[in-house]
């Protein structure tokens, strides 16, 4: 049986109010296609000083694809936002991840954030099956003076072999 594109669910961590624990382990609850369903509107004053927010998300498969398995998944952002904000990438191959910013992302250790813009430059992660979910952190960078955008959205993209 293949994989098709509905079969790729994206999923909400335990924690997703900012701060020090955001993220935590996978939940079951599917992220929504609809407006701010991952990220807030930028404010005026977050447009005109700047803003740098960060987002985990897990990427799994539904259960209805039985025993096959996603193989080489990579992650790339397919289309960039018009308003000019930044939305980086950084993996991570541990299913069921369940590290938080504190402990994931704060400080300078840090620094395998990319913009892939084309899959061969996509973030790789691990092989995913039915029964996993993979782990991924957005960074999205609001720069200083960045114009206000209705709808402001960016695209992320996800294909692997099956």
């Amino acid at each position: 049986m293949a994989i098709a594109a509905s079969d790729i669910k994206f999923y909400y961590p335990a924690v997703t109010v900012e701060g020090p624990d955001l993220g935590g382990a996978s939940t079951t609850s599917e992220i929504g296609t609809d407006k701010n369903a991952l990220w807030d509107d930028v404010s005026g004053s977050e447009a005109s000083s700047g803003d740098t927010e960060w987002r985990k998300i897990f990427i799994g498969l539904g259960s209805e694809v039985g025993a096959d398995v996603l193989s080489n998944p990579v992650v790339w952002v397919l289309s960039t936002t018009p308003a000019g904000d930044e939305i980086e990438l950084l993996g991570s191959t541990a299913s069921g991840d369940s590290s938080n910013a504190q402990s994931d992302i704060s400080g300078t250790a840090v620094t395998n954030w990319s913009t892939p813009e084309v899959k061969s430059d996509g973030v790789s992660i691990g092989n995913i099956s039915s029964s996993q979910a993979i782990a991924i952190w957005m960074r999205r960078k609001v720069p200083s003076s960045t114009p206000a955008w209705a709808d402001d959205a960016a695209t992320i993209r996800i294909e692997g072999e099956v």
